[in-house]
């Protein structure tokens, strides 16, 4: 019998549905051919397995073969399909590429600074390279997107891509993405697969907000009607609103400038304010709205006034009163200027305020005035009559 003809495997070349191609130049017409083979590459042709019989051909697709795996065959010549065969002796080494990988999946929305791709394992596989190219949306025109397209690599099946969000902030606009992906391992690549379509969140997001008091002091209190608002946000917000209310009610969002530094007047009345913030970009999404505090230091306001004799020492009176705005000082004196005091009192809500009228009996007016960072209160005063023995 004639040596069998020298094997020819493919090596990858092929795609992966064909398995691995072996072919040859028959030595005549006619023929019937035994083909053998192993995956390994130290065993003797005695060692190998037969794969197949053909007759009046010269290739075969090995289609068992496992991708990523290197294969050695031999071929040798038969009398017929059940006939004597000739000797092994001629071997070729093939492999078959991986296939494209499949259950691929690419977030759309989920994260605000990266896209999530997910695939199948292939077996044998110990790397993917996945590709990234930009998807040219109706808002991009004619516009220039730098380093949008390139590839990166992954030793499992996943995926994140951080960068997509570093390609957003460069060219300032929010950006759809395509994903490849392709199987290899030491020996081969493999099929890529159809292109999936991904992008990070769409809705802006508040990363920082302060509120800035006139004075400039840093502290968190001011005793000026407005304030400063300064924030950042992602995915380009071009509008904002901002409010003392949860629900904006009645308050309409409005252009954002450069720098995103806006004034905001403080509703009259003293206190702990807290202000809200939203933002929207121009794809329509709204963020989820911030707060931050201020307290408004307005001055004090008394709203009653009376006062209370000491029984045991008339000439002491206690004056009762209620007052608004946090006063941190007072003043108690029988003259409306309060020319004879010197320096006001420290208030306490939990301390009495009492005061010694002067010498001598009869009617005693009692003025009273408040005052805190912001200003003074007004003043009441009220009449006691004073009649020692």
């Amino acid at each position: 019998m004639p040596i069998g003809p020298m094997p020819m495997a493919s090596d990858g070349t092929i795609e992966n549905k064909l398995g691995i191609q072996i072919s040859w130049i028959p030595p005549a017409s006619g023929l019937t051919y035994k083909l053998y083979r192993t995956d390994n590459a130290y065993a003797p042709y005695s060692n190998a397995a037969p794969l197949a019989t053909v007759s009046n051909v010269s290739t075969f697709d090995d289609k068992k073969a496992v991708a990523g795996k290197e294969y050695y065959y031999w071929i040798t010549v038969c009398t017929g399909p059940s006939g004597t065969c000739g000797q092994l002796l001629l071997s070729d080494k093939g492999i078959r590429r991986f296939p494209a990988p499949g259950g691929i999946k690419v977030t759309q929305g989920m994260y605000d600074d990266k896209i999530k791709i997910t695939w199948n394992k292939i077996d044998l596989a110990t790397r993917y390279t996945i590709r990234r190219e930009l998807v040219r949306t109706p808002e991009l025109g004619s516009m220039i997107v730098y380093d949008a397209n390139t590839t990166f690599t992954s030793s499992t099946n996943s995926f994140e891509d951080s960068n997509a969000i570093s390609v957003e902030n460069t060219n300032g606009i929010l950006l759809t993405f395509n994903y490849t992906v392709t199987a290899f391992n030491d020996y081969i690549g493999g099929d890529t697969s159809a292109w999936v379509s991904g992008y990070t969140s769409r809705y802006p997001k508040i990363t920082d907000f302060k509120i800035e008091n006139e004075e400039r002091d840093g502290k968190n209190e001011t005793i000026y009607p407005n304030v400063t608002l300064s924030f950042t946000a992602t995915k380009f917000p071009n509008q904002y609103r901002a409010s003392e209310s949860s629900s904006f009610s009645r308050v309409n969002f409005g252009p954002t400038e450069p720098g995103n530094r806006y004034k905001f007047p403080l509703s009259t009345s003293g206190g702990i304010k807290k202000i809200y913030l939203q933002v929207k970009n121009s794809s329509g999404k709204t963020s989820k709205s911030e707060s931050r505090t201020i307290t408004f230091i307005v001055p004090p306001k008394i709203t009653s006034m009376s006062l209370v004799q000491d029984r045991s020492n008339p000439t002491i009176v206690t004056v009762n009163h209620v007052v608004l705005n946090d006063p941190t000082n007072y003043k108690v004196s029988e003259k409306e200027n309060f020319n004879d005091v010197r320096e006001p009192s420290l208030y306490s809500k939990t301390t009495p305020i009492t005061y010694r009228l002067s010498p001598g009996n009869g009617t005693k007016r009692v003025y009273f005035q408040t005052y805190n960072r912001a200003g003074s209160s007004n003043k009441l005063y009220k009449e006691i009559t004073l009649n020692v023995r």
